[in-house]
């Protein structure tokens, strides 16, 4: 059976997750408390915070020049140092994020509208729709609000399943449509990254976090 996920390592990703969106000088106070309790916990539950999986490295590959991070930093590279490269890789493949974790990072209101989405809206009304999501959320074009995606990105990947022959709103329909909304330009790599991170880590069993992804890329080629 496998152990829920502890709460402390819930507070160290949101933490993390936050820190992402307070770079800037003006909130260097707020960043410094939340990466200040960051390493706290880390230093108290390595293990726990280790459960996350590869959305640690997302956040942490995000936040690697923070100085103050560095205790995690140089954990992470004994984590990786301590074994081969390859066999850490593998660690990670077969350490998929729990979908709890993600889901942590969203707004239950914002999960329900995604989740009408793709059981009620129909395909051709998609785009009206993305942009219903967009009003509902007040997001700004090129404004810091669009971090929000990045979170949207990674809960669609890993936690939603679109029905195949369905005339709803497909994943990678709706996927198109968040990352042709992004033009934050730090944001938009972060959004791509959110849907092809698990790309890193292929495993064979697990080719419905890949399938949105491949809708896309093969769309492009297609046109």
């Amino acid at each position: 059976m496998v152990s829920q996920p502890q709460f402390p390592s819930f507070i160290f990703l949101k933490c993390l997750r936050m820190a992402q969106e307070h770079l800037q000088d003006e909130y260097s106070q707020i960043k410094d408390l939340e990466l200040s309790l960051c390493v706290r916990i880390w230093e108290k539950q390595r293990d726990n915070c280790l459960d996350i999986g590869n959305e640690l490295i997302r956040l942490i590959t995000c936040l690697h020049e923070v100085p103050k991070l560095r205790p995690i930093n140089d954990g992470l590279m004994e984590y990786i140092n301590g074994q081969p490269l390859f066999k850490w890789l593998e660690e990670m493949r077969s350490s998929q994020t729990r979908n709890e974790y993600v889901a942590s990072l969203i707004p239950l209101s914002v999960e329900r509208k995604l989740d009408f989405m793709v059981m009620q809206v129909p395909h051709d009304a998609s785009l009206y729709y993305v942009k219903w999501l967009q009003d509902a959320l007040m997001i700004e074009a090129r404004r810091d609000s669009e971090s929000i995606y990045i979170d949207i990105v990674r809960h669609i990947t890993l936690n939603m399943r679109s029905e195949l022959g369905s005339r709803c709103v497909q994943r990678h329909t709706l996927l198109k449509g968040i990352l042709s909304s992004v033009s934050h330009q730090v944001i938009q790599p972060l959004v791509w990254q959110a849907l092809y991170l698990d790309w890193l880590y292929f495993d064979p069993k697990l080719l419905p976090l890949y399938e949105p992804g491949y809708q896309l890329l093969f769309q492009a080629v297609d046109q």
